[in-house]
């Protein structure tokens, strides 16, 4: 029989609390599927329980194991989202090659150094990849900072191809590698994901998604380094997954598309 939760914690199909946030139904008997031996050994399979109109994923809370959690669209949505990243991605294939050959031939006298810059990020369901960028910044080993204390290192060419965002084309790759998608939360440093799940509470939940070249919280507020900032960072990126669909996805596409042209956004 069809039972409401409020999304639930779960081991197996036993319930072990609410969590007041969201809402949805599903049938009890999805929950005999899954287990914590499954979790974290399905990257391939972004979303774990559905039926028609709500999908639930699970994460891993920092400190109460388990937790599904709700997602916004339709089963139809996810799958043309998907599609739309890899249809696009390939068209844009050639671009990003045009765009390496000049950087490469440029690069020795305006920026020189690696042709690409690639960091560790944490991606869906806490999995961690490889994203890869042009290089903007003079190369540089040490620990993880955030980008505006580098700032000093971003070379004249560099603040070029971050103005107009070309220093994200190579995430296409993530992209056509399943890592990412266009549009969802930025990806974050593993060294900031630990640190932010140990202080903000519900941060785990914006690793339900696969991480986006652009986002909500990115056209909306744009980069932050401060704790209020992060805040706000994180209601934008949990917005944008419980409010997913045509229509959020639309107008992040937009102010995504008007920063990259212009070169002026929150981005």
């Amino acid at each position: 029989m069809p039972v409401r939760i409020e999304p639930v914690l779960v081991v197996l199909d036993r319930v072990l609390s609410v969590d007041p946030v969201g809402a949805g139904t599903f049938d009890a008997g999805d929950l005999n599927a899954f287990g914590p031996k499954d979790y974290g050994k399905r990257p391939d399979r972004n979303l774990l329980l559905t039926n028609s109109k709500t999908f639930w994923s699970v994460v891993n809370h920092p400190n109460k194991g388990p937790e599904i959690v709700r997602i916004g669209g339709t089963r139809l949505f996810w799958l043309i989202k998907r599609m739309t990243d890899l249809v696009i991605s390939v068209l844009l294939l050639p671009v990003l090659a045009g765009v390496a050959v000049i950087l490469w031939m440029l690069n020795p006298w305006l920026n020189p150094g690696p042709l690409l810059y690639c960091q560790k990020r944490v991606g869906q369901h806490d999995s961690l990849f490889v994203m890869f960028k042009f290089r903007t910044m003079r190369p540089y080993a040490g620990a993880a900072k955030f980008a505006d204390a580098e700032g000093h290192r971003i070379s004249g060419f560099g603040g070029l191809l971050r103005r107009f965002r070309i220093d994200e084309l190579p995430q296409i790759i993530n992209v056509l590698r399943g890592e990412m998608s266009l549009i969802g939360p930025r990806p974050e440093q593993p060294e900031f994901a630990r640190q932010y799940r140990q202080t903000l509470p519900d941060y785990h939940r914006r690793h339900v998604v696969r991480p986006g070249l652009s986002g909500l919280s990115q056209v909306v507020q744009g980069y932050t380094s401060d704790d209020q900032g992060t805040r706000v960072k994180l209601a934008l990126d949990l917005r944008y997954i419980s409010k997913s669909g045509f229509r959020m996805e639309a107008y992040v596409f937009w102010r995504t598309l008007v920063t990259v042209i212009t070169g002026y956004g929150a981005i």
